[in-house]
Order: structure tokens, then C-alpha cells, then sequence
């Protein structure tokens, strides 16, 4: 950061040198065990207690919306953790809509959302 010409040391302002915002592809990896399925004490707008998985479903929209307004570009992926990790999607997406339509197949019981391939076993 540096200072605005003109001004004391003492009140000065700050700005910050203009910086290119890199792309990143950014892999979830969400455990999707019995215990995710566990009620919360916190209920939803429709009255309806909130799972842990509920949860992490809202905090990963909100993490995705919050990166693509700083950067349009940035892709995100998606792999369960369960008994073994598997890949949900083989592609990386910038779409809001991806994202919502993958962590809506999550499930403790089930993946609904077709595996691409495990990736290790526990």
C-alpha cells in the first residue's frame, strides 16, 4: 500500500496498487457420512430443522456466489466423502447452477449425482 501524494504522514490515506485476480479451480471435498443427517437446533424458513448437510450445502452457495462476484472466472468442483471419495463431476464449472444442482444430489444414504470415479478407499 502506499500513500496519497500531497498529504502528512500523520492522516494519510491508503490505496492499493491495482493486483490481477487470478482464476482458481477450487475442489469441494464434502464428507457425506451418517452423521451429516443430523438435526440441527437452527430451523429453516419453512420450519423444518436443518441437517448439518443442509449447512454446508448454504455455506458452499454462499462461498461460490461470493468468489464469482469478485471473479467471474473462478471454477469449482465437487467430490463426496464417504466410505471411499468420489469425483461427483469430472468438470470444474463457473455455473452457479452446477453447483446447485450437484449438492442438491448429496445425500448420507446415496450419491444421487452420477460418480465418476473413486478416487481412494478408506
Amino acid at each position: 500500500m502506499e500513500g496519497i501524494e500531497g498529504q502528512s504522514s500523520g492522516s494519510a490515506r491508503y490505496t492499493l496498487k491495482p493486483a490481477r485476480i487470478n482464476n482458481e479451480d477450487i475442489l469441494f471435498c464434502v464428507d457425506v457420512d451418517a452423521e451429516s443427517m443430523v438435526e440441527m437446533k437452527a430451523t429453516g424458513p419453512n420450519g423444518r430443522p436443518l441437517t448439518r448437510l443442509d449447512t454446508i450445502r448454504q455455506a458452499i452457495l454462499l462461498f461460490i456466489n461470493s468468489k464469482l462476484s469478485i471473479n467471474p472466472e473462478q471454477r469449482f468442483g465437487f467430490a463426496a466423502l464417504s466410505k471411499s471419495a468420489s469425483l461427483l463431476r469430472k468438470e470444474f464449472s463457473s455455473e452457479v447452477e452446477f453447483a446447485i444442482t450437484v449438492l442438491r444430489g448429496l445425500s448420507a444414504t446415496h450419491l444421487l449425482v452420477k460418480q465418476i470415479s473413486p478416487i481412494y478407499s478408506r
